[in-house]
C-alpha cells in the first residue's frame, strides 16, 4: 500500500466512510512503520508535505483501529525488558502493547505500541483485562458495536431529517406549480372568449 493511500485509508476509518478491514489495516500499518523506520528517505517516500510526527499520529490511530476492531491476543512488556509480564506481575508505568491479530496466520506477526502512544481508554481497558488475566480480546470490549448503532442512528435521523426538508420542497414546489398552472388557465380562458368567432 502506498503511504499516502495509508494516509488516506486511516483517514476514511476515522470519518466513519469505510469499516476497517484485518488486511489494509495491517498494511497501512507496516507501510508507515516502513516510511518511520527510514526517516532519512522519508520526505523522498511521499509525495505529501505531512512530517514524521504527523505519520506518528496516524500510525497511532491506525494500530486504534486494529487492536479495537478485531479478536486476537495481547503481551504486555514494561519499559527497557525483552521478556512479557506474567500473570501476578504489576502493570508498569511505561511499556509496550504487542498485540497479535486471530486471523492473521503467521505465528510471529505482531504489532507494537508504546503506552504513551495510546489513548487512555483503550489502555485502561487493556490493563483491566491484563488484571483479570485475560489475554485474547474481541471488539466487544471497546463497545465499538455501540459506536457502531449510534453511528446508524444519527445515519437515520440524517436521513429523516433530508426526508422531511426535502417533502417541505417539494410541498412548496406543487403548490407554486399549481399558481402557475391556475394563473395560466385565466389567461388562455380569457384569451380564448376575447376571440371573436369565426364567421359572425
Amino acid at each position: 500500500m502506498p503511504l499516502d493511500e495509508a494516509y488516506f485509508y486511516c483517514r476514511r476509518l476515522e470519518l466513519r466512510l469505510e469499516r476497517p478491514a484485518l488486511f489494509k489495516v495491517c498494511n497501512a500499518i507496516r507501510t508507515v512503520d516502513l516510511a518511520l523506520a527510514t526517516e532519512g528517505d522519508f520526505h523522498q517516500a511521499m509525495s505529501s508535505n505531512i512530517s514524521p510526527e504527523a505519520w506518528s499520529r496516524v500510525r497511532d490511530q491506525l494500530f486504534k483501529a486494529l487492536i479495537t476492531s478485531f479478536s486476537g491476543y495481547f503481551l504486555v512488556y514494561a519499559e527497557g525488558h525483552t521478556e512479557a509480564l506474567e500473570q501476578g506481575d504489576k502493570w508498569p508505568e511505561e511499556g509496550t502493547i504487542e498485540f497479535y491479530p486471530e486471523k492473521i496466520f503467521v505465528v510471529l506477526k505482531n504489532y507494537r505500541s508504546e503506552f504513551s502512544q495510546m489513548d487512555q481508554p483503550t489502555l485502561t481497558i487493556l490493563r483491566w483485562c491484563f488484571s483479570q488475566d485475560k489475554h485474547n480480546i474481541t471488539p466487544t470490549l471497546f463497545n465499538n458495536e455501540m459506536d457502531d448503532e449510534t453511528a446508524e442512528e444519527q445515519t437515520e435521523v440524517d436521513a429523516t431529517t433530508f426526508l422531511d426538508r426535502m417533502y417541505k420542497i417539494c410541498e412548496e414546489e406543487a403548490e407554486e406549480g399549481k399558481k402557475k398552472a391556475h394563473r395560466r388557465w385565466c389567461q388562455l380562458y380569457w384569451e380564448a372568449n376575447g376571440c371573436p368567432i369565426a364567421g359572425s
